[in-house]
């Protein structure tokens, strides 16, 4: 029952994480990601988790390529930064939402 209860957690991470991806949320994304990760670690092979998962995971790595190349800040570096540099935070985020809008990517 515990394996259960824990596949139908992942799945819904990875359903918050879906979410997160398609509204380009990278922040969310990142951290959702690496909660996952360590849930399937711990967690008794599902196939059918494991295959949506993989899923997911193939779109979230297209989202940070698309993100890297229209940067050149990568964002694993931005996600890393300290309390004094929020500003540098923020105007990574205000840009790459100003180029998404630019593009029509309104959501």
């Amino acid at each position: 029952m515990v394996n259960a209860i824990a596949s139908h957690t992942i799945g819904s991470k990875c359903v918050q994480w879906y979410s997160c991806i398609v509204s380009r949320d990278i922040e969310h994304a990142v951290e959702l990601k690496i909660e996952i990760d360590k849930l399937i670690k711990n967690h008794k092979k599902d196939d059918s988790v494991l295959t949506y998962y993989e899923l997911v995971n193939y779109r979230h790595g297209l989202l940070m390529e698309d993100v890297q190349k229209r940067l050149s800040i990568p964002e694993d570096e931005v996600l890393e930064l300290t309390q004094s540099d929020l500003l540098l935070k923020y105007m990574y985020y205000f840009f790459s939402g100003q180029d998404e809008f630019y593009n029509g990517n309104y959501k």
